[in-house]
């Protein structure tokens, strides 16, 4: 009988069996072979197409097995009954999908599109530092001293050892006291954001968020169904008073009170304790994300919020993603005890656990020393970048922007003058290869001026200072 011609390259990555299987079952689902229509012997075809008889037989009893074909002695094989949506086009269009409205909203909160790795890119480690080496070691050590109960399925509250190791690292270098058991290794702040956000959050909660804020914690509380609110952050901090007049009766509040992201100031004291008296009277929680606080550049290292708290009132989230690399995949939260329990079933009914493989190269990485001698030695670097930003705004911005660079983190603001929008610098600084983002991106409401977050931690200082001069132009033409 005469069949559609079945298409094939020999040249082509895929083994010719699949690729026959592949064109013939495309020719049935389509209805270009009838049903019941009888197929040549493989021995024809093989001779018809110039391939062996071997990979005519593995491409149809792969489509006899699936269903496509029936093969009977005496009858040959056959085109089967299915159904054939003949009005189907050639290449499907999008299917219109029922999404739950938590989706459709989460959609309409466009993120960027990640760009390659050009300034001033914020939150972004310096990529070519990373302690590959030292990193691959203990990976390796991992797999090859592993016992087999390191193959299965993991805690969902992480390895105890990292775990342990994390607690003691958080106690010398944030002021944390807590046990390892009290910590929950996750994949990302992403991650501990989404999970905290679906254990506590009903829909209709109302969440103190600081503004401008982390969209990602955005992004996750209102997948949760809660109605944030915005509460105005300035040189202090998150405006506590503001956050009481508004929602005094709020859940959860998130915020990151060592380096605000992204205006960059620190919460004094005073709104620290403020936040944690509030949180105490409304029984309510409060989610700290630390990302960048290992990195000090001037004055003393603030203490977490965590050890301030006497009534178990945190949840403190730090992260390796800035101290390593983001593609380490691995950080972490502090829970008070009696929500340790709660997290471990959260978990398990999402993704289960955290690579256990990965978390043991972390424990070993950690134990070594390793990740205190590479903190200090990109601590270094950064301080230098740093620099080498603050001169060339002094060099440049003069007119166009004052830059504001915090004690603690990986990038500065750029605040422009009140009639520029930022978000126009930020489109008209990409077609040039400058990569920067907008503070009003963060806002839920609107701010007095915009400014533009800049990251230094992953340049050169020769790099930066090019950058700067390329910036400078686009801002002038506002």
């Amino acid at each position: 009988m005469f069949l559609q011609p079945i298409k094939f390259e020999r040249q082509s990555g895929l083994p010719i069996a699949t690729q026959i299987y592949l064109s013939l079952r495309t020719s049935v689902l389509n209805g270009e072979i009838p049903a019941g229509a009888r197929l040549p012997s493989t021995r024809e075809l093989g001779g018809q197409l110039g391939v062996s008889r071997a990979g005519i037989v593995s491409a149809f009893e792969r489509l006899v097995a699936e269903g496509y074909l029936i093969s009977r002695v005496g009858d040959g094989t056959r085109v089967a009954e299915i159904p054939v949506d003949k009005t189907a086009p050639e290449r499907a269009a999008e299917v219109p999908a029922r999404l739950s409205k938590m989706a459709q909203h989460v959609l309409m909160l466009s993120s960027r599109d990640l760009m390659p790795l050009i300034p001033f890119r914020p939150g972004t480690p310096a990529l070519d530092l990373a302690p590959l080496e030292l990193w691959g070691r203990a990976m390796r050590m991992s797999c090859l001293e592993a016992k087999p109960d390191a193959l299965d399925m993991g805690d969902p509250l992480g390895l105890m050892r990292l775990r342990e190791l994390i607690a003691e690292r958080l106690y010398r270098t944030r002021s944390i006291v807590c046990e390892g058991g009290q910590v929950a290794i996750v994949s990302s702040s992403q991650q501990a954001f989404y999970l905290i956000a679906r254990l506590f959050i009903e829909p209709g909660d109302q969440v103190w968020l600081e503004d401008p804020g982390h969209f990602g914690a955005r992004r996750a509380l209102i997948a949760a169904g809660a109605d944030i609110v915005p509460v105005p952050v300035d040189r202090d901090g998150l405006d506590v008073a503001r956050g009481l007049a508004r929602a005094p009766n709020a859940k959860l509040a998130y915020i990151a009170p060592s380096h605000q992201f992204p205006t960059g100031c620190t919460m004094s004291l005073e709104r620290r304790l403020a936040l944690l008296s509030w949180a105490q009277s409304s029984d309510a929680l409060i989610v700290e994300d630390d990302y960048d606080s290992e990195f000090v550049f001037e004055g003393p290292p603030l203490a977490a919020l965590y050890s301030l708290s006497k009534h178990a009132r945190v949840m403190y989230i730090g992260t390796f993603s800035k101290t390593l690399f983001p593609a380490a995949r691995l950080a972490y939260v502090v829970l008070p005890k009696n929500l340790v329990e709660p997290f471990r079933c959260i978990r398990r009914v999402t993704d289960g656990f955290t690579p256990t493989l990965a978390q043991h190269a972390a424990a070993r990485f950690l134990a070594e020393g390793h990740l205190d001698r590479h903190i200090r030695h990109v601590r270094s670097v950064y301080a230098e970048r740093r620099m080498a930003l603050m001169y060339a705004a002094q060099e440049h911005f003069s007119g166009l922007a004052n830059l504001v660079i915090a004690p603690t983190g990986l990038d500065a603001v750029a605040w422009l003058p009140p009639h520029v929008s930022d978000r126009a610098v930020v489109s008209a600084a990409r077609k040039v290869g400058i990569e920067a983002l907008a503070v009003s991106h963060f806002a839920l409401e609107p701010g007095a001026r915009g400014g533009l977050v800049l990251g230094f931690s992953a340049f050169d200082p020769d790099r930066i200072r090019h950058a700067a001069a390329q910036l400078a132009q686009v801002m002038a033409t506002f």
